[in-house]
């Protein structure tokens, strides 16, 4: 499972918070509505799985499909 908490959103960039499983460190994401694009802003990112990784983008494109950016997500990870 990975959880994401909406930071910010100056009407192009949308950032989030994420945290995978119950591990301690937090990473922070970006989603790109001019780019259609999602950028992982630190290194936390490359010491994760790429299963959660694609997890935290099908979910930040999901929400920008449907134009809901909510301020808790939670993704499940099968």
């Amino acid at each position: 499972m990975v959880r994401l908490w909406f930071l910010s959103d100056d009407g192009d960039i949308v950032r989030y918070e994420y945290q995978v499983e119950e591990e301690s460190m937090k990473g922070k994401v970006a989603y790109s509505r001019s780019q259609n694009g999602v950028k992982f802003l630190d290194s936390v990112a490359e010491s994760t799985f790429q299963m959660y990784r694609s997890g935290v983008r099908m979910a930040l494109f999901k929400m920008a499909k449907n134009h809901d950016f909510q301020d808790y997500y939670d993704v499940a990870i099968y």
